[in-house]
Protein backbone atom coordinates (compact mmCIF):
# COMPACT_ATOMS: atom_id res chain seq x y z
CA UNK A 1 0.00 0.00 0.00
CA UNK A 2 2.59 2.30 0.73
CA UNK A 3 4.46 1.61 -2.28
CA UNK A 4 1.68 2.51 -4.13
CA UNK A 5 1.05 5.72 -2.08
CA UNK A 6 5.11 6.41 -3.36
CA UNK A 7 4.02 5.86 -6.52
CA UNK A 8 1.31 8.18 -6.77
CA UNK A 9 2.69 11.06 -5.65
CA UNK A 10 5.81 10.44 -7.92
CA UNK A 11 3.80 10.37 -11.11
CA UNK A 12 1.48 13.26 -9.99
CA UNK A 13 4.83 15.71 -9.54
CA UNK A 14 6.22 14.55 -13.17
CA UNK A 15 2.36 15.40 -14.46
CA UNK A 16 2.53 18.84 -12.28
CA UNK A 17 5.72 19.33 -14.29
CA UNK A 18 4.57 18.33 -17.32
CA UNK A 19 1.28 20.84 -17.02
CA UNK A 20 3.26 23.66 -16.53
CA UNK A 21 5.30 23.09 -19.69
CA UNK A 22 2.50 21.74 -21.75
CA UNK A 23 2.21 25.03 -24.04
CA UNK A 24 5.86 25.44 -24.91
CA UNK A 25 8.25 24.25 -26.92
CA UNK A 26 10.29 20.90 -26.28
CA UNK A 27 12.58 20.42 -28.72
CA UNK A 28 12.70 23.57 -31.40
CA UNK A 29 11.10 22.03 -33.93
CA UNK A 30 7.77 20.40 -32.90
CA UNK A 31 5.12 22.34 -30.11
CA UNK A 32 2.67 20.82 -27.88
CA UNK A 33 -0.94 21.49 -28.67
CA UNK A 34 -3.39 21.82 -25.90
CA UNK A 35 -6.54 23.70 -25.42
CA UNK A 36 -5.92 27.03 -23.44
CA UNK A 37 -9.79 27.00 -22.03
CA UNK A 38 -8.08 23.46 -20.24
CA UNK A 39 -4.69 25.36 -19.07
CA UNK A 40 -7.36 27.96 -17.67
CA UNK A 41 -9.15 25.49 -15.99
CA UNK A 42 -6.25 24.19 -14.52
CA UNK A 43 -5.49 27.42 -13.36
CA UNK A 44 -8.20 28.20 -11.88
CA UNK A 45 -9.35 25.19 -9.64
CA UNK A 46 -5.20 24.01 -9.20
CA UNK A 47 -3.74 21.14 -10.17
CA UNK A 48 -4.99 18.74 -7.35
CA UNK A 49 -7.94 18.91 -8.42
CA UNK A 50 -7.35 18.20 -12.55
CA UNK A 51 -5.40 15.01 -11.19
CA UNK A 52 -7.70 13.32 -9.53
CA UNK A 53 -10.22 13.46 -12.56
CA UNK A 54 -7.68 11.92 -14.99
CA UNK A 55 -8.30 8.58 -15.59
CA UNK A 56 -5.70 5.67 -13.40
CA UNK A 57 -3.88 4.55 -17.03
CA UNK A 58 -2.02 7.52 -16.32
CA UNK A 59 -0.14 7.01 -13.76
CA UNK A 60 -0.71 3.50 -13.70
CA UNK A 61 2.22 2.92 -16.57
CA UNK A 62 5.61 5.18 -16.19
CA UNK A 63 9.16 4.40 -15.78
CA UNK A 64 12.57 6.36 -15.47
CA UNK A 65 14.38 5.71 -19.06
CA UNK A 66 18.07 5.07 -18.74
CA UNK A 67 20.41 7.15 -20.87
CA UNK A 68 22.06 4.97 -23.61
CA UNK A 69 25.36 4.88 -21.52
CA UNK A 70 23.50 3.20 -18.76
CA UNK A 71 21.78 0.59 -21.08
CA UNK A 72 24.90 -0.13 -22.53
CA UNK A 73 26.81 -0.63 -19.25
CA UNK A 74 24.29 -2.74 -18.10
CA UNK A 75 24.14 -4.97 -21.42
CA UNK A 76 26.55 -8.07 -21.82
CA UNK A 77 25.97 -8.56 -25.71
CA UNK A 78 25.54 -6.47 -28.73
CA UNK A 79 23.67 -8.63 -31.30
CA UNK A 80 21.38 -8.46 -34.81
CA UNK A 81 18.30 -10.34 -34.65
CA UNK A 82 15.03 -11.53 -36.71
CA UNK A 83 12.00 -12.09 -34.83
CA UNK A 84 10.55 -15.03 -35.09
CA UNK A 85 7.12 -14.99 -32.66
CA UNK A 86 5.78 -12.12 -30.21
CA UNK A 87 4.09 -12.44 -27.24
CA UNK A 88 3.08 -10.04 -24.82
CA UNK A 89 5.33 -11.36 -22.37
CA UNK A 90 8.32 -13.48 -24.54
CA UNK A 91 9.79 -12.95 -27.48
CA UNK A 92 11.79 -16.25 -29.87
CA UNK A 93 14.48 -14.91 -32.16
CA UNK A 94 17.25 -15.73 -34.27
CA UNK A 95 20.53 -13.70 -33.73
CA UNK A 96 21.56 -12.99 -37.50
CA UNK A 97 25.21 -11.66 -36.14
CA UNK A 98 27.01 -11.37 -32.79
CA UNK A 99 28.89 -7.53 -32.46
CA UNK A 100 30.13 -7.14 -29.50
CA UNK A 101 30.76 -8.95 -26.30
CA UNK A 102 29.52 -12.15 -25.09
CA UNK A 103 28.46 -14.49 -27.28
CA UNK A 104 24.93 -15.93 -27.42
CA UNK A 105 23.10 -18.73 -28.78
CA UNK A 106 21.87 -18.97 -32.13
CA UNK A 107 17.96 -18.45 -30.70
CA UNK A 108 17.28 -16.37 -27.95
CA UNK A 109 14.14 -15.48 -25.74
CA UNK A 110 13.33 -11.93 -24.23
CA UNK A 111 11.69 -12.66 -20.99
CA UNK A 112 11.70 -8.80 -19.38
CA UNK A 113 13.51 -5.54 -18.69
CA UNK A 114 16.93 -4.82 -16.91
CA UNK A 115 16.32 -1.69 -15.94
CA UNK A 116 12.19 -1.24 -16.06
CA UNK A 117 11.22 0.48 -12.78
CA UNK A 118 7.41 1.21 -13.24
CA UNK A 119 5.42 3.69 -11.39
CA UNK A 120 2.68 1.66 -11.31
CA UNK A 121 1.01 -1.77 -12.47
CA UNK A 122 1.75 -2.92 -16.05
CA UNK A 123 -0.80 -1.89 -18.89
CA UNK A 124 0.14 -2.82 -22.61
CA UNK A 125 3.15 -0.09 -23.00
CA UNK A 126 5.26 -3.04 -20.69
CA UNK A 127 4.82 -5.41 -23.42
CA UNK A 128 7.37 -6.09 -25.85
CA UNK A 129 6.90 -4.36 -29.12
CA UNK A 130 8.86 -6.06 -31.61
CA UNK A 131 7.13 -7.54 -34.51
CA UNK A 132 7.93 -11.28 -36.28
CA UNK A 133 9.92 -10.65 -39.40
CA UNK A 134 11.35 -7.81 -38.51
CA UNK A 135 15.02 -7.21 -37.61
CA UNK A 136 16.06 -5.28 -34.76
CA UNK A 137 19.97 -4.34 -32.73
CA UNK A 138 19.47 -5.96 -29.31
CA UNK A 139 21.89 -4.93 -26.03
CA UNK A 140 21.18 -7.99 -24.28
CA UNK A 141 21.75 -9.18 -20.19
CA UNK A 142 21.34 -12.71 -19.47
CA UNK A 143 18.89 -13.50 -16.72
CA UNK A 144 20.74 -14.42 -13.42
CA UNK A 145 18.74 -18.39 -13.63
CA UNK A 146 17.36 -19.81 -16.82
CA UNK A 147 18.25 -19.28 -20.65
CA UNK A 148 16.78 -16.18 -21.03
CA UNK A 149 17.55 -12.46 -22.06
CA UNK A 150 16.30 -9.03 -21.29
CA UNK A 151 16.56 -5.58 -23.01
CA UNK A 152 16.33 -2.59 -21.03
CA UNK A 153 12.56 -0.82 -21.35
CA UNK A 154 10.25 -1.53 -23.34
CA UNK A 155 11.78 1.93 -25.52
CA UNK A 156 15.32 1.39 -25.01
CA UNK A 157 18.06 -1.12 -25.60
CA UNK A 158 16.99 -1.73 -29.11
CA UNK A 159 17.37 -0.49 -32.45
CA UNK A 160 14.81 -1.30 -35.37
CA UNK A 161 16.15 -1.84 -39.02
CA UNK A 162 14.40 -0.07 -41.57
CA UNK A 163 15.01 -1.07 -45.20
CA UNK A 164 18.18 0.67 -45.70
CA UNK A 165 18.23 2.68 -41.63
CA UNK A 166 18.06 2.16 -38.31
CA UNK A 167 16.24 4.18 -36.02
CA UNK A 168 19.14 4.85 -33.38
CA UNK A 169 19.38 5.84 -30.19
CA UNK A 170 22.81 6.82 -28.87
CA UNK A 171 22.12 9.32 -25.63
CA UNK A 172 18.03 8.72 -24.87
CA UNK A 173 15.39 7.18 -26.83
CA UNK A 174 13.18 10.57 -26.75
CA UNK A 175 16.18 11.80 -28.79
CA UNK A 176 16.65 9.19 -31.89
CA UNK A 177 18.80 9.49 -35.28
CA UNK A 178 18.26 7.60 -38.72
CA UNK A 179 21.49 6.84 -39.79
CA UNK A 180 23.16 3.44 -42.02
CA UNK A 181 23.53 0.14 -40.71
CA UNK A 182 26.84 0.88 -41.40
CA UNK A 183 27.09 3.64 -39.72
CA UNK A 184 25.10 2.41 -36.66
CA UNK A 185 27.66 -1.03 -36.67
CA UNK A 186 30.78 0.59 -36.26
CA UNK A 187 29.75 3.74 -33.89
CA UNK A 188 27.88 1.31 -31.45
CA UNK A 189 30.46 -1.63 -31.88
CA UNK A 190 33.24 1.36 -30.60
CA UNK A 191 30.73 2.66 -27.24
CA UNK A 192 30.35 -1.06 -26.33
CA UNK A 193 33.77 -1.90 -26.49
CA UNK A 194 35.06 1.40 -24.70
CA UNK A 195 32.37 0.79 -21.99
CA UNK A 196 33.16 -2.29 -21.00
CA UNK A 197 37.17 -1.85 -21.82
CA UNK A 198 37.64 -4.25 -25.05
CA UNK A 199 40.45 -3.06 -27.18
CA UNK A 200 39.25 -3.36 -30.45
CA UNK A 201 40.43 -1.81 -34.35
CA UNK A 202 38.99 2.00 -34.15
CA UNK A 203 40.83 3.41 -37.06
CA UNK A 204 37.61 3.05 -39.46
CA UNK A 205 35.20 4.78 -36.05
CA UNK A 206 37.67 7.69 -35.74
CA UNK A 207 38.03 8.49 -39.39
CA UNK A 208 34.50 8.99 -40.00
CA UNK A 209 33.93 11.04 -36.64
CA UNK A 210 36.58 13.16 -37.71
CA UNK A 211 35.16 13.31 -41.59
CA UNK A 212 31.45 14.28 -39.80
CA UNK A 213 32.79 16.64 -37.33
CA UNK A 214 35.29 18.74 -39.95
CA UNK A 215 31.79 19.70 -41.96
CA UNK A 216 30.05 22.75 -41.00
CA UNK A 217 27.39 21.78 -37.96
CA UNK A 218 24.04 20.77 -40.29
CA UNK A 219 20.78 22.06 -38.19
CA UNK A 220 17.90 19.89 -38.11
CA UNK A 221 15.34 22.70 -38.26
CA UNK A 222 13.88 23.63 -41.38
CA UNK A 223 17.10 21.86 -43.49
CA UNK A 224 16.53 19.79 -47.05
CA UNK A 225 16.60 15.96 -46.80
CA UNK A 226 20.47 16.01 -47.05
CA UNK A 227 21.26 18.77 -44.51
CA UNK A 228 18.74 15.86 -42.39
CA UNK A 229 20.76 13.10 -43.36
CA UNK A 230 24.52 15.15 -41.94
CA UNK A 231 22.47 16.07 -39.02
CA UNK A 232 21.54 12.91 -38.01
CA UNK A 233 25.61 11.30 -38.92
CA UNK A 234 27.13 14.56 -37.01
CA UNK A 235 24.79 13.50 -34.26
CA UNK A 236 26.45 9.88 -33.92
CA UNK A 237 29.67 11.64 -34.70
CA UNK A 238 28.81 13.70 -31.77
CA UNK A 239 28.35 11.20 -29.13
CA UNK A 240 31.16 8.88 -30.53
CA UNK A 241 33.07 11.45 -29.52
CA UNK A 242 32.30 10.91 -26.18
CA UNK A 243 33.79 7.66 -26.00
CA UNK A 244 36.58 8.02 -28.06
CA UNK A 245 37.78 12.25 -28.07
CA UNK A 246 41.04 13.61 -26.89
CA UNK A 247 41.76 16.83 -26.08
CA UNK A 248 44.21 17.50 -28.57
CA UNK A 249 40.71 17.09 -30.96
CA UNK A 250 38.40 19.69 -28.63
CA UNK A 251 38.62 22.08 -31.45
CA UNK A 252 36.85 20.12 -33.51
CA UNK A 253 33.82 19.99 -31.11
CA UNK A 254 33.48 24.25 -30.92
CA UNK A 255 31.69 25.08 -33.98
CA UNK A 256 28.67 22.62 -32.66
CA UNK A 257 29.11 24.55 -29.27
CA UNK A 258 28.07 27.41 -31.18
CA UNK A 259 25.56 26.49 -33.21
CA UNK A 260 21.78 27.70 -32.88
CA UNK A 261 20.34 24.35 -32.54
CA UNK A 262 18.74 22.72 -29.40
CA UNK A 263 20.08 18.89 -30.58
CA UNK A 264 23.60 19.90 -31.89
CA UNK A 265 24.03 21.43 -28.99
CA UNK A 266 23.30 18.80 -26.38
CA UNK A 267 25.25 16.52 -28.16
CA UNK A 268 28.52 19.01 -28.40
CA UNK A 269 28.20 19.41 -24.63
CA UNK A 270 27.93 15.42 -24.28
CA UNK A 271 30.92 14.99 -26.48
CA UNK A 272 33.27 17.14 -24.53
CA UNK A 273 32.38 15.80 -21.63
CA UNK A 274 33.94 12.91 -22.02
CA UNK A 275 37.10 14.49 -22.11
CA UNK A 276 38.45 14.96 -18.73
CA UNK A 277 40.86 18.22 -18.38
CA UNK A 278 40.56 21.54 -16.96
CA UNK A 279 40.25 22.57 -20.28
CA UNK A 280 36.69 21.36 -21.05
CA UNK A 281 35.76 22.08 -17.68
CA UNK A 282 36.09 25.80 -18.36
CA UNK A 283 34.60 25.33 -21.27
CA UNK A 284 31.79 23.34 -20.44
CA UNK A 285 31.24 26.63 -17.42
CA UNK A 286 31.29 28.98 -20.33
CA UNK A 287 28.67 26.99 -22.16
CA UNK A 288 26.54 27.52 -18.89
CA UNK A 289 27.10 31.23 -18.86
CA UNK A 290 26.59 31.69 -22.49
CA UNK A 291 23.16 32.41 -23.94
CA UNK A 292 22.62 28.67 -25.06
CA UNK A 293 19.79 26.01 -24.74
CA UNK A 294 18.75 25.10 -20.94
CA UNK A 295 18.75 21.50 -21.40
CA UNK A 296 22.15 21.26 -23.51
CA UNK A 297 23.10 23.31 -20.11
CA UNK A 298 22.04 20.43 -17.49
CA UNK A 299 24.42 18.14 -19.93
CA UNK A 300 27.18 20.62 -19.14
CA UNK A 301 26.44 20.20 -15.25
CA UNK A 302 26.41 17.37 -15.83
CA UNK A 303 29.41 16.69 -17.23
CA UNK A 304 31.43 19.06 -14.22
CA UNK A 305 29.83 16.54 -11.53
CA UNK A 306 31.00 13.29 -13.54
CA UNK A 307 34.30 15.41 -13.37
CA UNK A 308 34.36 17.01 -10.26
CA UNK A 309 35.26 19.61 -11.26
CA UNK A 310 34.89 21.48 -7.83
CA UNK A 311 37.18 24.61 -8.86
CA UNK A 312 33.90 25.66 -11.02
CA UNK A 313 32.34 26.29 -7.68
CA UNK A 314 32.54 30.24 -7.18
CA UNK A 315 31.50 30.45 -10.69
CA UNK A 316 28.50 28.26 -10.13
CA UNK A 317 27.55 30.11 -7.23
CA UNK A 318 27.72 33.18 -9.34
CA UNK A 319 25.78 32.22 -11.48
CA UNK A 320 22.65 31.09 -9.51
CA UNK A 321 22.74 34.66 -7.45
CA UNK A 322 22.91 36.43 -11.41
CA UNK A 323 22.72 33.71 -13.89
CA UNK A 324 19.16 34.05 -15.76
CA UNK A 325 17.20 30.35 -15.54
CA UNK A 326 15.79 28.10 -17.86
CA UNK A 327 13.44 25.47 -17.41
CA UNK A 328 13.92 21.97 -19.08
CA UNK A 329 12.26 18.57 -19.58
CA UNK A 330 12.00 16.40 -22.56
CA UNK A 331 8.41 16.81 -23.75
CA UNK A 332 6.76 14.51 -25.43
CA UNK A 333 3.17 13.39 -25.09
CA UNK A 334 2.05 13.43 -21.63
CA UNK A 335 0.66 9.81 -22.37
CA UNK A 336 3.89 8.51 -22.85
CA UNK A 337 5.06 5.89 -20.36
CA UNK A 338 8.66 7.39 -20.37
CA UNK A 339 6.98 10.35 -18.71
CA UNK A 340 8.62 8.89 -15.54
CA UNK A 341 12.19 9.87 -16.57
CA UNK A 342 13.91 12.59 -13.83
CA UNK A 343 15.83 15.05 -15.25
CA UNK A 344 16.18 18.83 -13.33
CA UNK A 345 13.59 21.14 -14.09
CA UNK A 346 15.90 24.07 -14.59
CA UNK A 347 19.46 24.69 -15.44
CA UNK A 348 19.76 26.23 -11.61
CA UNK A 349 17.80 23.33 -10.04
CA UNK A 350 20.73 20.88 -12.07
CA UNK A 351 23.22 23.52 -10.16
CA UNK A 352 21.76 23.51 -6.67
CA UNK A 353 21.45 19.56 -6.60
CA UNK A 354 24.99 19.61 -7.93
CA UNK A 355 26.21 21.56 -4.99
CA UNK A 356 24.18 20.12 -3.03
CA UNK A 357 25.77 16.37 -4.10
CA UNK A 358 29.38 17.81 -3.56
CA UNK A 359 28.72 19.09 -0.10
CA UNK A 360 26.89 15.75 0.89
CA UNK A 361 30.39 14.24 -0.27
CA UNK A 362 32.43 16.52 1.66
CA UNK A 363 30.54 16.38 5.18
CA UNK A 364 30.41 11.97 4.62
CA UNK A 365 33.75 11.65 2.83
CA UNK A 366 31.96 10.35 0.27
CA UNK A 367 32.84 7.42 -2.71
CA UNK A 368 34.91 8.87 -5.50
CA UNK A 369 32.51 9.82 -8.98
CA UNK A 370 32.46 7.48 -11.82
CA UNK A 371 34.70 6.69 -14.13
CA UNK A 372 34.63 9.36 -17.26
CA UNK A 373 34.17 6.77 -19.64
CA UNK A 374 30.16 6.24 -19.57
CA UNK A 375 28.96 9.72 -17.32
CA UNK A 376 25.67 9.24 -16.10
CA UNK A 377 23.33 11.44 -14.41
CA UNK A 378 23.70 10.27 -10.51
Amino acid sequence: MIQHFIRYFATCSYVMRLSQNLARRFDRGSYYSIESGLLGWIRQFGFLAFITLLPARLWATTWDEPWMDQVISNAQSLVCISVLDNHPEEVKAKVTKHLAGAVTPSEIKLVGYSFLSLGGDPFKEAEFRFKPGSNYYLFLKKVDKGPGFLIATPTTGWAKIGDKDVYATYRHSYHQAVVPEEVYETTMVSIFNRIHGIKGDERKVIQFVKTQLLKAPAIMKGGSDETLQQFFLQHAALETFRYLGTEKDLALIDPFLEADDFHVQISAVRAISGVRSESVNQRLMDFIEAKRYGFAKVMAVWGLKAHDAKSMLPRLRKFLADGKDEETGFGGNIMDPRVGTRLPSSVKEAIKELIEAWTRKSTNNGVRPRGIGHIVPA
